[in-house]
């Protein structure tokens, strides 16, 4: 731990460490999604449905349109998740950048939600407990998961906490920046309504995202 924290934590590097969690039941476990469907089905779980990298028109009265990501969120059983979006998905296959541009109706995203707090049968009696050396003797301050579909897409952004990201099951692709490039990533401050607050349809209301699409570069709109 010392020497994570130190090397890397402190210093703000990322590191990849490959089979840190092969032995973990929840590798084998999870991936078989009709056990997770028959034992977990009625549990209900917050999931985005779309896609925050596209943007939708709207219109109030006779101001002019603006834009607000095209994604809604939706309150449903986890049994629906998995039935209708996950295992779909699965068959799919692989999916690449052009589908998750036009299959958006298939989009499915439950998202940085503590499933294992709601559901703590999910792991084996005690697992919970256990604390990752890599996080020091006091444990995470947080343990959130993050399911979807092929498709699921996350707009650039920067966390203002250090993140330990595990993946258990699946495939998962991230692009990183270094720090100093951050003056050219075009991050999207919160705008302001007529009344002085700010806008509920800012892209990026914490002020901790980018509009740059960073797989299908405008040069015209980002210089």
């Amino acid at each position: 731990f010392d020497e994570f924290f130190t090397n890397h934590s402190q210093r703000s590097l990322p590191l990849v460490i490959r089979g840190y969690a092969k032995h973990w039941p929840a590798c084998s476990e999870w991936s078989d999604l009709s056990a997770l469907c028959r034992d977990q089905a009625h549990r209900f779980v917050p999931v985005e449905l779309g896609s925050m990298m596209t943007k939708t028109q709207t219109r109030s009265g006779s101001d002019v349109s603006s834009t607000s990501p095209g994604m809604k969120e939706k309150l449903m059983p986890f049994g629906e998740l998995i039935d209708k979006f996950l295992l779909p998905s699965n068959r799919h296959g692989v999916w690449s950048l052009e589908d998750a541009t036009t299959k958006l109706p298939d989009v499915a995203y439950l998202a940085q939600h503590p499933l294992l707090e709601q559901i703590p049968s999910m792991v084996a009696e005690g697992e919970l407990n256990k604390k990752p050396d890599l996080v020091g003797p006091e444990g995470p301050t947080h343990v959130n998961m993050w399911i979807g579909t092929g498709g699921t897409r996350t707009p650039l952004h920067f966390d203002s906490y250090e993140n330990l990201f595990v993946q258990v099951t699946g495939a998962k692709y991230v692009r990183l920046y270094h720090p100093n490039q951050s003056p050219k990533l075009h991050v999207q401050k919160p705008s302001s309504n007529r009344s002085g607050g700010s806008s509920s349809n800012a892209f990026g209301l914490q002020g901790n995202m980018s509009s740059l699409d960073c797989e299908r570069e405008d040069l015209n709109e980002h210089p």
